[in-house]
């Protein structure tokens, strides 16, 4: 964005929705991603809000591509002015949802719920269901493949009106994901025990028995967003990648042992050479044989050289099977130990927390759906039960863990000034 007395501002958030009450329009009714709008001024349908909050409502790219002008008030959206303008004061402010207009965002009122949204033109994309080639891509196969076999094990619930619903608060999260035009599948499975997995991107499983402990829509919410986080953080596709490092690893330490134990032979060999050449070497010093001393003493020679490189070689090799040791043993613990599988699983609840945000649904979702959990006697909630592919180690944090945790970040949050 350029202006005249304006510093740009290059943070902000990636889509816009307003959502307003039945009636006249009020600020206070106003909230863009479950953030209400604050300190607006509203002219008809208009709000105009401070130019220093721009940034908690557009993308930096957004607000690229506007360009103020603090001297007569003109609005330029990619070089195009706007009918509206900077309406000044004491803070200048600006028309927001002219800008967003002029931006491609499209509005949509619901007239039931009282609402007008207005989407970004990624979102309305999003919601077109475009594939993208990813669907080709190792993981996603993969996903499919485990998906099916869980599916043909246990079953769908059979459920359509469960499915729909699911399915619904899904796509809603989906838009907005860092993998919106994906075709993502939510499938209920006919399983009476409380969980919830995703087998990489694209597909999301929950059971029976999560639904049957009356999850509102907000709870579910927070729990398909912790899957598809985890299938868009492609946490799959990692492990794979580290298994196949420590595959790699494995075969050139085979390797590097094979050519160690060659070396070391040729060494031992070299060393019995040089101590038979001393012995000579010896016997033709106490005989006064002066030309076999010489040809001795130069066979010695080489020897000892060839020796010293061949140590040197050993020692090479023993310092990358070393090296080789300890790559294994990291990428080892970042693909199988608790630490880091919890890790990921709070990554995961983190990502879900912020991605039920910007669609618009209570941050809160997941913590109030572990509680709900944990009250019906569940202390762990995880997909080690679900998944044919998983251990039973693979399993995620226990819930007082998780709940404090995000309980934690939702109280940081709130107190750098969010309100939701």
């Amino acid at each position: 964005m350029q202006a005249r007395g304006f510093r740009p501002i290059l943070w902000g958030l990636a889509t816009l929705f307003l959502v307003a009450t039945g009636g006249p329009v009020k600020a206070q009714d106003l909230y863009i991603r479950n953030r209400p709008v604050h300190d607006a001024v509203v002219r008809g349908q208009e709000h105009f809000v401070p130019l220093e909050d721009l940034e908690r409502y557009l993308t930096a790219a957004e607000i690229e591509r506007l360009e103020l002008d603090l001297e007569s008030g003109a609005i330029f959206v990619d070089g195009e002015p706007l009918a509206e303008t900077i309406m000044f004061g004491e803070p200048a402010r600006l028309p927001l949802m002219a800008v967003a207009r002029a931006l491609g965002f499209t509005r949509r009122a619901n007239p039931e719920l009282a609402t007008v949204d207005l989407l970004s033109p990624q979102a309305v994309k999003a919601k077109e269901r475009i594939p993208q080639t990813r669907e080709g891509g190792r993981d996603y196969q993969i996903a499919k493949a485990v998906t099916a076999k869980l599916l043909d094990k246990k079953g769908l619930d059979g459920d359509p009106e469960a499915a729909a619903r699911v399915t619904r608060i899904g796509n809603e999260l989906v838009a907005v994901s860092r993998m919106p035009s994906l075709i993502w599948h939510f499938h209920v499975l006919a399983d009476p025990t409380p969980n919830a997995c995703t087998a990489g991107p694209g597909f999301v499983i929950i059971t029976r028995g999560l639904l049957d402990l009356g999850l509102n829509d907000d709870e579910l919410a927070g729990v398909l967003a912790h899957e598809i986080a985890h299938g868009t953080l492609r946490q799959l596709e990692k492990r794979l990648h580290l298994h196949e490092e420590m595959w790699g690893l494995e075969a050139q330490a085979d390797r590097l042992q094979t050519i160690e134990s060659a070396l070391q032979d040729r060494i031992r060999a070299l060393q019995s050479s040089e101590q038979a050449l001393l012995s000579q070497l010896q016997s033709a010093r106490q005989g006064n044989e002066s030309n076999s001393y010489s040809a001795l003493a130069s066979q010695l020679s080489s020897c000892r050289a060839r020796l010293s490189r061949l140590m040197l070689q050993l020692e090479t090799v023993q310092t990358r099977r070393i090296q080789n040791a300890r790559e294994w043993r990291y990428h080892n613990d970042q693909a199988n130990s608790p630490f880091w599988r919890n890790a990921k699983e709070l990554d995961a609840d983190i990502q879900g927390m912020r991605l039920v945000v910007e669609a618009g649904y209570p941050a809160d979702g997941l913590i109030q759906a572990l509680l709900k959990i944990s009250r019906a006697g569940f202390q762990e909630f995880g997909d080690s039960s679900l998944r044919p592919d998983m251990e039973a180690s693979d399993s995620h944090p226990s819930l007082p863990t998780r709940i404090k945790l995000l309980e934690k970040v939702l109280q940081d949050w709130r107190n750098s000034g969010w309100n939701r």
